[in-house]
């Protein structure tokens, strides 16, 4: 920090630590939660908002996630590698990505919040995007 700004705003500054920016999942094992952090897909940029629901009708809860920052300090460049991810649970609390080609979800904007809605037996995904339209998709064959 001390390397990009100017050494007088530094020397007012509050600080704070931080050990980790690691964006994970707290899974609820007998009344005690279990720290799991997200795979790689899930790091590269700031998650925002999430639902688990059960995507591929398994009977496991997969996860998905949307993200991005766009609003920063000009010091600092905007967090937009994200595009949304699908993270399918294996059954153990496992969740592997699957990618937006195999998926059908790509959200590349500054995301804010997803949410679900049931319809008529139909899942609906809405995403909601900083500046931008929302982003809808339903479940494959639903």
């Amino acid at each position: 920090l001390i390397d990009i700004l100017p050494e007088e705003k530094v020397d007012d500054a509050v600080v704070y630590e931080i050990g980790s920016f690691e964006s994970i999942i707290l899974i609820n094992e007998g009344g005690q939660l279990i720290r799991k952090p997200l795979p790689n897909e899930g790091q590269i940029a700031p998650v925002k908002s999430s639902i688990v629901t059960d995507i591929n009708n398994d009977g496991y809860n997969d996860l998905i996630v949307v993200g991005n920052h766009y609003g920063v300090e000009v010091e600092t460049p905007r967090y937009d590698a994200g595009f949304g991810a699908v993270f399918l649970n294996d059954g153990n609390a496992n969740f592997k990505f699957s990618g937006p080609e195999k998926s059908g979800f790509y959200v590349p904007q500054d995301s804010r919040q997803i949410i679900k809605l049931n319809r008529n037996n139909k899942s609906l995904f809405i995403v909601t995007n900083n500046d931008s339209s929302p982003s809808v998709f339903k479940l494959k064959g639903e």
